[in-house]
């Protein structure tokens, strides 16, 4: 699932309503669906946030500790471990992968100074980690 702000502004009303959140149902009944199926969900930036939103006792990344270089963190890290989720800390381009859920997840550019051709050799080793998750 690709990321970006549009990500939870179009999908969720996280950005306006952290304290309980509404995930679009079509979403909800996707996301549960795959999670039901044990299949596996690739995601990145703030859809990582998104998927917890529907599965909170899950693993993700939302990348470093560094409040500069990951300015918007903080306040995530928050809310998301106050509701189950586990935050693991990456270095930039890392995958963070939950295989017991079959989650994987990347920081991409919830880094700001994220090179776009680092994010992408990222985003090829994340679509290669979630085709190992299919295969156990």
């Amino acid at each position: 699932m690709p990321g970006g702000s549009g990500v939870l502004n179009n999908l969720s009303n996280f950005a306006t309503s952290m304290e309980s959140p509404a995930v679009q149902e079509d979403v909800v009944r996707v996301i549960s669906e795959f999670k039901s199926a044990n299949k596996p969900i690739g995601c990145t930036s703030y859809a990582n946030v998104l998927i917890s939103l529907v599965i909170p006792e899950i693993e993700i990344t939302l990348g470093g500790d560094d409040e500069e270089d990951y300015p918007n963190t903080p306040l995530l890290i928050d809310n998301l471990t106050a509701r189950g989720t586990t935050i693991t800390s990456t270095e930039f381009g890392d995958i963070c992968v939950d295989s017991e859920n079959k989650i994987a997840s990347i920081a991409s550019f919830l880094y700001v100074p994220a090179k776009y051709d680092v994010v992408a050799d990222s985003i090829s080793r994340l679509v290669d980690e979630v085709l190992d998750l299919a295969n156990q």
